[in-house]
């Protein structure tokens, strides 16, 4: 069952925002190169991390687009069908 704690941590950016801030900071390091497989797992996964902030983000604008576009609608329930 999904319950909201889930969806939470799946949708977390602000976790996955300090993870890719410290998998930026970690690659900043001059040795961080020299391990080849850990360097490409933690460059793979800092995509990967990117790639579902972008998509959180834009699921939230699209909510809170869909939600200032109910409020604007009033009780035209046409509207709230369209929406």
């Amino acid at each position: 069952m999904i319950t909201s704690a889930n969806l939470r941590t799946v949708f977390d950016a602000r976790q996955k925002r300090e993870a890719i801030l410290k998998i930026e900071q970690e690659m900043a390091s001059p040795h961080f190169w020299e391990d080849r497989e850990h360097s490409t797992l933690r460059s793979r996964e800092l995509a990967a991390l990117k790639r579902e902030v972008q998509h959180i983000d834009a699921l939230t604008s699209e909510v809170k687009t869909l939600q200032e576009l109910l409020q604007l609608s009033g009780e035209d329930e046409a509207m709230h069908r369209e929406i």
